[in-house]
């Protein structure tokens, strides 16, 4: 009979042991934590008792678990309807604010009416299952309630990594799908417009009545692929920004007489008759620059064709005229040069509003790519930052505004840029932690930003 026990106990013990590496294997497996959780009601309080096959909880176990339930999200679970993570948040949002926390707590004081509205499939043997949200993971979650010495239950969370994946590669393709929309845009109001301007240049290339105008013609139709170029720079910026766009090419230029070729470009792009002005005040001694030209040509068309659709927006019948002033300025810190640049014009605010709505470069949370799904892709002044976060000693542009519609925009760049001036890769970079505002004017002055997207390619030809 004790042989008997000792092979009893020997079989029991394998097959427990057996069942542990089951467990464990399918848990690890299928990335699901469990918890064993017991209610004492005299505390009214939850207790860890043990955290998947650790049943030493510590004073900081205990706490690191009443903190996910007390911040995990649950609204009710739906086996006939597949959930995305952010479909069950938007209907979650306009359901009761319940927690997990919450949810164990009215099961264990049997508080069933509070919790009804999550409870749809039947009840069986006291287990329910539940969709949890937890910032940007979603979970599914099985409740076991049973009963020891005092009410217990066994809570499984398993995380919804599928889910979570096809939502983001949804919000990438939506976001792409933006960029196509707008690069077709441009094709189609400058590209198809310029072939068809050469085509009739080419016809009529033999008629000498008509060289005035066919030049004119092609300053315009420069001025055109130069902004279409700008704006194909943009957009490939905003998908490989830490990639291509981290590259310099650094050459030596005198920067006033660069500045007075793009504002040339800009008046051509806009029309000569349009009114439109540019004048520059260098205070700069030594006006040659050692800087990267492509990106600083890039930034300041970005700047020229935004403060432009700012004025555009005004009823102004005077002409527009845009003044850039040129200071030298010395980094007190390492002792190095750069130029500060201010740029005044006159024009619509730009609104907090508008400023929160900008896209942010390379987003990495769910959330970050949900919002720039619903925003205008508008690259201009995300771009800019990038560029003078680049090129120049801040990350920071400036921007004052006042109610007679009289704005600047300031931000400085180095004189001489080294080849191995480095930045830390973008990620989740912001454009309203970078926009410093000061303005005097009425809540009622301050309108929405509502522009076209920009974009960028690599093969076109400088222009």
């Amino acid at each position: 009979m004790c042989l008997y026990s000792l092979l009893l106990l020997r079989q029991v013990f394998i097959q427990a042991n057996i069942q542990k590496n089951l467990e464990d294997n399918i848990q690890t497996y299928n990335d699901i934590e469990s918890f064993i959780i017991s209610y004492n009601s005299s505390k009214n309080k939850l207790i860890l008792m043990q955290k998947n096959r650790q049943q030493k909880i510590t004073e900081i176990i205990q706490n690191d678990f009443i903190e996910k339930i007390r911040n995990i999200k649950v609204s009710s679970f739906d086996s006939k309807r597949r959930f995305t993570q952010f479909t069950s948040q938007e209907m979650l949002e306009n359901q009761a604010n319940m927690t997990l926390e919450m949810f164990l707590f009215y099961e264990f004081t049997n508080k069933k009416k509070k919790i009804m509205h999550l409870i749809h499939q039947p009840e069986l043997n006291n287990s329910y299952l539940l969709r949890g949200f937890l910032q940007q993971e979603s979970y599914t979650i099985k409740v076991v309630k049973f009963h020891q010495q005092k009410p217990c239950a066994i809570v499984l969370l398993m995380e919804n990594k599928k889910d979570n994946v096809i939502e983001e590669l949804n919000l990438r393709n939506k976001i792409t799908m933006k960029a196509l929309d707008y690069i077709g845009d441009l094709f189609r109001e400058l590209v198809k417009p310029s072939l068809i301007s050469f085509q009739w240049i080419y016809n009529n290339k033999q008629k000498n009545k008509n060289i005035v105008f066919i030049n004119k013609l092609l300053r315009k139709v420069n001025s055109n692929l130069l902004k279409c170029y700008n704006d194909f720079s943009n957009i490939q910026d905003y998908f490989s920004i830490n990639k291509e766009f981290q590259r310099c090419l650094i050459q030596k230029f005198d920067i006033k007489q660069f500045i007075e070729s793009i504002s040339q470009n800009v008046i051509r792009y806009f029309g000569d008759d349009k009114g439109l002005f540019f004048t520059i005040d260098c205070q700069v001694q030594d006006t040659y620059v050692k800087q990267d030209q492509k990106q600083l040509k890039q930034l300041f068309l970005n700047l020229f064709f935004f403060i432009l659709g700012k004025q555009a927006e005004t009823n102004n019948i005077q002409p527009n005229q845009i003044h850039i002033t040129l200071q030298q300025e010395k980094d007190e810190s390492n002792q190095q040069m750069s130029i500060k640049i201010r740029i005044d014009y006159e024009g619509h605010h730009l609104s907090k509003t508008a400023i929160n709505n900008l896209l942010i470069i390379n987003p990495q949370t769910i959330e970050e790519l949900k919002q720039n799904s619903k925003k205008a892709f508008d690259l201009q002044l995300p771009i800019s930052l990038l560029i003078i976060r680049k090129i120049g000693p801040h990350d920071k542009l400036t921007l004052k505004q006042n109610n007679m519609n009289k704005n600047f925009i300031e931000f400085q760049i180095f004189n001489s840029l080294e080849e191995n001036y480095h930045l830390l890769p973008v990620i989740s970079f912001n454009p309203k932690d970078n926009i410093l505002i000061t303005q005097s004017l009425p809540k009622h002055y301050s309108e929405y930003f509502d522009q076209i997207p920009i974009v960028q390619l690599n093969s076109i030809q400088e222009f």
